[in-house]
């Protein structure tokens, strides 16, 4: 770490009044109705994945410096870091009588957001320790940027599973039990640098199981936190074999952070032994499942049949693999499944099917615009907006209603596009739009999710139809103009988990020796890992700045 800490804290812990700083009490407490445009400066630092150098106080600001030698200048009228140096942060809480987050004994005026989004939150407290800088947010996640480790390098997190007796892992469908172990020498994430657990782990994915790398999932016997992500037993491990940026999916959680979708599954990149033996570089991640801090919802019990009670909840997947008891197509070929409750009632059943049916025969008749009536009686628009914005941004061929899709319907409410995921062919990766779509192509240019649903209904599907309403329409270029900023820093989130992933990439491919080749569906190879990153970099930027052109001249 860098002198700048010792010095500073020196300096500071005998001039400790001023500026009316009392330790890590939290005294300065902000009552700001917004939030100050240096929150998000040191968010996009945070989310790219910087390193901490060092803290100093100059005059009225905090400087931050990072280890790729930027720097970062934050007023202290604006965004108070507390120094913590010495003793531990206070805690946060939340006044459960007014719904408003507590420093202490000292109610900040800040109410807790429910919005995963941390662009929609406030900054409720931060500090700093001697190795890093941290910031407890509204809706109560804490952000925490870490410098590098002693020898000046860090380590990425490690994962070594073990399956009892060796055990192979054959299917998707047994769970081989073992133990696992969670290392995070460097704690880039956790408070514990080492954890170990007993768990069960067995095959995912679909396309991706018939690949040499396996991707798995794991449930520990008990719930654990898992390098700083809330306390779960379900964790998926995903290989990106397909993608040899390694990074696709972690992009696709980034955008979905920024246009704030109603959840986004945490993921982080590791590496991963199994039985002694390197896999290599593989993106631990949440599982998607309903629970109150995934998909929170209240599903419909076997009880529910009838009245408001048949109306909801239920946690819907569009997925043309049919890998649910109950599954069926829509009017316009949409493949829908229920995930929860994953064993419906006979009148559970018939709701939901009328629900779609009666949806999409509003959507397509010529009142369907009508605001009281029309489509937007069935679904949260905002939320289809911001669905939208990510799978078009992605140009992900299975983000067209066609696969991994994932919506709620709320008891005597609407639809609501919840989250999104599978990426790893999304980003220019994937050949075979021409395959399957008529005038679709694997270019940066040219709508997909917008005019393309299957090879025989073009511009029929629900965004096709949707577009045609001007308010729509508008609704999706209010919210691209809100995160437009915002979307450029996306090069330099790629460049952070670059950096962070360092050497290990370098391992990965080394044990899958597959640059100079391409794997299904690759659009190219170009042999290099700096040459896979450049590549998805520049097709993001010119497929940004191309949707910017083409949303203005719809």
């Amino acid at each position: 770490m860098s002198r700048i800490f010792l010095s500073f804290c020196r300096k500071w812990c005998l001039l400790g009044l001023m500026l009316l700083l009392a330790g890590c009490r939290g005294d300065e407490i902000l009552e700001s109705p917004d939030a100050p445009a240096v929150y998000y400066d040191l968010l996009d630092a945070m989310t790219a994945g910087k390193r901490l150098d060092g803290v100093e106080r100059t005059g009225e600001s905090t400087m931050i410096s990072f280890s790729d030698g930027s720097r970062l200048e934050i007023p202290l009228k604006e965004l108070f870091i507390y120094d913590c140096t010495e003793s531990d942060p206070v805690a946060v809480t939340v006044n459960n009588a007014t719904g408003t987050w507590m420093i202490g004994q000292k109610d900040t005026g800040i109410h807790e957001s429910a919005s995963a989004s941390a662009r929609d939150c406030k900054p409720v407290y931060a500090w700093f320790t001697w190795t890093t800088v941290s910031m407890t947010i509204s809706n109560g996640e804490t952000l925490t940027i870490r410098g590098p480790s002693a020898s000046g390098k860090h380590r990425l997190p490690v994962i070594r599973i073990t399956t009892d007796g060796n055990r192979s892992i054959l299917d998707k469908e047994t769970y081989v039990p073992g133990s696992i172990v969670f290392e995070d020498p460097d704690c880039l994430y956790s408070e514990v640098p080492y954890l170990e657990c007993r768990m069960g782990i067995r095959g995912r994915g679909n396309t991706s199981w018939s690949f040499e790398k396996k991707s798995w999932k794991v449930k520990l016997d008990e719930k654990q936190t898992v390098f700083g992500f809330h306390k779960d037993k379900d964790w998926a491990l995903l290989a990106n074999y397909s993608d040899k940026t390694l990074l696709r999916n972690m992009v696709a959680m980034e955008l979905s952070r920024i246009v704030g979708m109603r959840w986004t599954p945490a993921m982080v990149s590791t590496e991963v032994y199994l039985n002694g033996q390197y896999q290599g570089c593989y993106v631990l991640s949440e599982h998607k499942e309903v629970s109150k801090e995934k998909v929170d919802i209240q599903p419909a019990t076997d009880q529910d049949n009838e009245g408001e009670a048949v109306t909801g909840d239920y946690y819907i997947e569009i997925d043309g693999h049919q890998d649910e008891p109950f599954w069926f197509w829509t009017g316009v070929g949409i493949p829908v499944m229920l995930k929860d409750p994953n064993q419906p009632t006979d009148q559970q059943k018939a709701y939901i099917k009328s629900l779609f049916n009666d949806f999409e025969t509003t959507l397509y008749a010529d009142n369907f615009a009508d605001p009281e009536t029309g489509y937007a009686s069935y679904i949260d628009v905002a939320s289809f907006v911001k669905y939208f914005i990510v799978q078009e941004l992605c140009k992900n061929v299975d983000g067209n209603l066609r696969s991994s899709t994932y919506l709620t319907k709320h008891r005597s409410g609407k639809m609501v596009m919840y989250h999104v995921w599978d990426f790893d062919i999304a980003l220019g990766n994937c050949n075979y739009f021409p395959d399957f779509w008529e005038g679709a192509t694997n270019s940066y240019e040219g709508w997909f999710v917008k005019d393309y649903i299957n090879s025989s209904k073009k511009n029929d599907g629900w965004f096709g139809r949707l577009f045609q309403d001007p308010v729509f329409l508008e609704a999706v270029r209010a919210e691209w103009k809100r995160v437009f900023p915002q979307l450029q820093g996306i090069p330099a989130y790629i460049d952070g988990q670059a950096e962070l992933l360092g050497k290990a990439a370098d391992r990965n491919f080394e044990k899958w020796p597959i640059l100079n080749k391409k794997v299904w569906p690759n659009v190219v190879a170009t042999g290099s890992y700096k040459g896979e990153l450049d590549y998805l970099k520049e097709f993001y930027t010119s497929r940004l700045f191309w949707m910017d052109a083409a949303l203005a001249d719809l």
